[in-house]
């Protein structure tokens, strides 16, 4: 965890008092799940989830492990991430001025080009010998330097952040290998994005950025997209919208 970047959100993102100390008790871990309100409030709930009903019902498993939540609230948390890079790539491929358009209004298409730029959004790649993994979340190709960047988002729990890290690396390393030859590029560069649930910055995030091209800037503005969109999910969750 880069521990300066992940309290940065304090005094730059501009979120509501209300989303501040909600977040603040989810990392406090003091939410009214059935699991909180049965270990220690010692009320007599079952503590299975409410939603899927096979695991306990902990804040954990509300922001990253209950599978009814995952084809969509998780995809939109983790497509937020992805729909802000994407809209800069965007504007640093056409120009600022190419689009107005927020991040949570934006639709990114599935493929922008022109001549020095080639750019996929979600898109599978394919090559000669098929490779598991054939789908990151971005792929960046600058034709001029014949470079390849493979981008890669996730929003996991603050426990597993490095683990999610290293797996992002190791399951593209074979897609890459084929790209540089098929593609005759030079370089071919994974760059996983990594911010935990509950609002954290993995490590690697600013060196990402750095390699992307993008403004240092911009990791606040993701922490922020994940803080808002982990607080509504629980909050929803909870029935308190």
């Amino acid at each position: 965890m880069d521990e300066a970047r992940s309290h940065e959100w304090l005094n730059r993102a501009g979120v509501f008092p209300e989303i501040e100390g909600f977040m603040f008790a989810i990392q406090d871990q003091v939410i009214a799940t059935r699991n909180y309100r049965r270990v220690i409030l010692k009320e007599d709930v079952q503590d299975k989830c409410r939603r899927c009903g096979t695991k306990g019902e902990t804040i954990q498993h509300i922001l990253n492990g209950c599978a009814t939540l995952a084809p969509q609230a998780y995809k939109e948390r983790h497509d937020s991430v992805g729909k802000i890079l994407h809209l800069e790539l965007k504007k640093k491929i056409y120009g600022p001025k190419s689009t107005t358009t927020q991040y949570y209004e934006y639709t990114p298409e599935s493929v922008i080009e022109n001549k020095t730029h080639l750019l996929y959004w979600d898109r599978t790649i394919l090559s000669d010998k098929e490779a598991i993994h054939n789908r990151p979340d971005i792929t960046v190709f600058d034709k001029e330097k014949k470079k390849v960047q493979f981008i890669d988002m996730a929003i996991p729990s603050p426990n597993n952040m490095q683990t999610v890290y290293a797996e992002k690396i190791r399951k593209y390393g074979e897609l890459a290998r084929q790209v540089k030859r098929l593609w005759n590029a030079e370089e071919v560069v994974i760059i996983p994005i990594i911010i935990s649930s509950n609002g954290l910055i993995h490590k690697e995030l600013m060196t990402g950025l750095k390699k992307i091209g993008l403004p240092a800037y911009l990791c606040v503005k993701l922490q922020k997209a994940v803080i808002i969109r982990s607080c509504s999910l629980v909050r929803e969750f909870l029935g308190e919208l």
